[in-house]
């Protein structure tokens, strides 16, 4: 199996990143950059090594399409490179579509099911609750209810007992 490198490099005093591959050392290639006269000395930031180098490369390319600049280069700020890193460090080869699996997150001791997006809000479901009551025990008088607040006699609906 071919092991490939994903890296992440630099122009110095420059917003300009270069996400690349290559087969052969990360340094290696650096050294083959700076010397193919680069406008400013290059820096070498992150690399990793991985078994699906194209795929992974792809992967990044497309992830941070927005800040592409040219080619392989893209001019984004140092909290977006970090966000590159962590995107290399978290990379793990042969998921769906080539998109890379994150690695799990370990759960911590709170022991419990995490929360759905739904249960952050109780008030809907208190609400369609108590409807559901107030229409079960009222049905009864649910016909004379609707007469009353259907012409806006408030003050007969308050005497519905």
């Amino acid at each position: 199996m071919n092991q490939d490198y994903i890296y992440l490099i630099r122009a110095e005093n420059q917003d300009l990143y270069k996400i690349g591959r290559t087969s052969r050392h990360p340094e290696v290639r650096l050294k083959e950059l700076n010397g193919q006269q680069s406008p400013y000395p290059l820096l070498l930031k992150y690399y990793t090594a991985v078994s699906d180098g194209a795929v992974a490369e792809k992967y990044f390319h497309q992830r941070f399409a927005k800040y592409r600049h040219h080619n392989e280069w893209f001019k984004m700020s140092v909290g977006i490179a970090a966000s590159v890193e962590k995107g290399f460090r978290d990379y793990q080869p042969g998921s769906i579509h080539g998109a890379g699996a994150r690695k799990p997150k370990r759960k911590g001791n709170s022991g419990g099911r995490s929360k759905s997006r739904r249960s952050k809000n109780p008030w809907p479901t208190v609400l369609l609750l108590a409807g559901t009551l107030l229409v079960l025990t009222q049905w009864s008088k649910l016909p004379a209810i609707a007469n009353c607040v259907s012409t806006l006699d408030f003050g007969r609906c308050a005497k519905i007992r």
